[in-house]
C-alpha cells in the first residue's frame, strides 16, 4: 500500500534504516518504490525499521515471515490457515466480513504463520512483547498446530480487551476490505495506517465464507 508523506520524509533523513529493512533492494530502488507509492511486499519491515515499535505493552508489531520457521504454517497450507482462522472467528461471534478483515490483517502481520518472529513481536498478530499475549502462554513453541490454537484463543482475548463496542462496530461493517481497515486502525494500530491490510485476502476469504453460508457447513 502507498506509504505516507511522513514515511518519505523519514526515509530522506534516515535512508539507511529503510535500506536495512528491505533485503535485496538498493537505496535507489527504495526511493523509487516510495515515490510511486508501490512498496515491496515486505513493507512491514519498512514500518518497523523507520518508525520503531509501539510503546504500549501488548501492542502488535508486524513480524517478518522470512525469519519464521518454515514449518510454522499451522495445521496446513496458507489457504487452509486462512479458513481455519476465519471459521474460528465466525464460530465465536464475528460476521463473515469481520472475520475476513481480521484474516487480511493477520496476513499482513505474519503471513498467517503462528511461528512468525520478528523485532520485538511474535505470533499471528505480532504480540509485542510475545509474553504480553494472554490468557495462554507460551505462544511460540515450535509446535505450529498447538500454537495456532493457543494464539486463536489469545486473539479473541486481545480483541475483547480493545472493547466490546469496537467489536460490535466491526461486525456491523458489511464490506470485508472496510472491515480490514477498521480492524487495522482500531485493533492492530500499525505505525503506518492500514499497512497490514491485504485487500485481496479479505475479499477471497469473505467469498469463501459466503459460499459456505446456507450449505449446512458448521464451523
Amino acid at each position: 500500500m502507498p506509504l505516507s508523506g511522513l514515511a518519505i520524509a523519514e526515509v530522506g533523513i534516515g535512508g539507511l534504516l529503510v535500506y536495512s529493512g528491505i533485503k535485496g533492494y538498493t537505496i535507489a530502488d527504495t526511493f523509487t518504490y516510495l515515490i510511486k507509492g508501490t512498496a515491496p511486499s515486505d513493507t512491514e519491515q519498512i514500518n518497523q525499521e523507520t518508525f520503531g515499535n509501539p510503546a504500549t505493552v501488548g501492542a502488535t508489531t508486524p513480524v517478518s515471515s522470512q525469519s519464521a520457521s518454515t514449518s510454522g504454517l499451522g495445521s496446513g497450507t496458507q489457504q487452509e490457515n486462512e479458513m481455519e482462522i476465519a471459521e474460528f472467528l465466525v464460530s465465536n461471534g464475528y460476521s463473515d466480513a469481520a472475520a475476513a478483515g481480521i484474516v487480511s490483517c493477520i496476513m499482513g502481520e505474519s503471513s498467517e504463520n503462528p511461528e512468525s518472529e520478528g523485532t520485538g513481536g511474535a505470533g499471528l498478530i505480532g504480540w509485542t512483547p510475545p509474553s504480553s499475549a494472554a490468557p495462554d502462554q507460551p505462544i511460540v513453541t515450535g509446535n505450529a498446530s498447538k500454537d495456532m490454537q493457543t494464539q486463536l484463543t489469545d486473539l479473541l482475548y486481545y480483541n475483547e480487551q480493545q472493547g466490546s463496542n469496537l467489536i460490535s462496530m466491526l461486525n456491523q461493517i458489511s464490506d470485508p476490505v472496510q472491515a480490514a481497515d477498521f480492524y487495522s486502525q482500531n485493533f492492530e494500530r500499525p505505525a503506518v495506517t492500514d499497512s497490514d491490510v491485504r485487500a485481496g485476502v479479505a475479499e477471497s476469504v469473505y467469498s469463501e465464507l459466503q459460499s459456505k453460508s446456507g450449505t449446512g457447513v458448521t464451523y
